[in-house]
């Protein structure tokens, strides 16, 4: 098994600044990246179970890695966060998407001699996995799957490069960048919580799922408020409310108009 990682060591620093919230197809696009990543294992790499996970669960990149077999009921399609950076988050269920549980379902098949306290994401160096201790990060496979382009001529992925690294092309490849280079998985966790909130999903129910504190979640509740605007348009539409037509016209001697003029031109007539 290959996490792309050669720095197993190397822990990644955890950035949780206000991020992007990724778009159905930029989501799409990675998910694809993420299958193509370390491809001799099948589409269902690492990268891509950990992508899945991260899209439908929020959780943290930490909690990813401290994730044990004993945490995981595939049965009752639910996991339960172990160690989290806040009290409320330590010991949260979490319900299984399709999505998320097809993944891990996949995934565990990969390891028929599992023991209940082995980590699911195993630490692996010169590709030897060692299940008595978590992976230290994904840096490399998350590079390639976010920034990896196309050569437009031969097809072939590979990271930005003057001209084609295929030999046999060479082609233009100056000015070609992934729109998705500089995403974060910590902006996976940004994306759930925003596509919660756009579906009516209360506050206080994305903070016991993303597992923020009380007081986190206040905090949240801004650092998450940047919903979208088509998505504000039809949270107000939904509670639009017009006068009856009766309400609408202006009482005989009533001073509304005072001060402005009274006699308005009339819209001309459309023949």
């Amino acid at each position: 098994m290959e996490w792309y990682s050669p720095g197993c060591e190397e822990r990644l620093v955890e950035n949780e600044s206000a991020g992007r919230a990724l778009l159905p197809d930029e989501e799409s696009r990675l998910l694809w990246a993420a299958s193509k990543v370390g491809i001799k294992q099948g589409h269902w790499s690492p990268i891509y179970i950990v992508t899945v996970l991260g899209l439908n669960t929020g959780l943290r990149h930490s909690e990813v890695r401290q994730l044990r077999w004993a945490n995981v009921d595939l049965a009752k399609r639910v996991l339960v966060v172990g160690l989290a950076k806040t009290e409320a988050g330590s010991g949260r269920p979490v319900p299984l998407t399709e999505p998320a549980w097809a993944a891990l379902e996949m995934w565990v098949s990969r390891f028929p001699n599992r023991k209940p306290d082995e980590f699911v994401f195993p630490a692996c160096e010169t590709g030897h996995l060692d299940p008595s201790r978590p992976i230290a990060n994904w840096r490399t496979a998350w590079h390639h799957a976010t920034c990896a382009v196309e050569c437009p001529k031969c097809g072939r992925a590979q990271l930005p490069t003057d001209s084609c690294r295929k030999t046999e092309c060479k082609a233009d490849m100056r000015g070609i960048i992934n729109p998705l280079a500089g995403l974060r998985f910590h902006d996976l966790r940004h994306s759930a919580a925003t596509k919660m909130l756009e579906n009516g999903v209360p506050i206080a129910t994305v903070a016991q799922v993303l597992g923020w504190s009380a007081s986190t979640a206040i905090r949240m509740a801004k650092r998450y408020g940047h919903i979208r605007p088509e998505a504000q348009r039809q949270a107000l539409e939904s509670i639009a409310t017009a006068l009856p037509e009766t309400r609408m016209r202006q009482p005989k001697g009533a001073d509304f108009g005072k001060g402005y003029p009274q006699n308005q031109p009339q819209a001309p007539t459309v023949n």
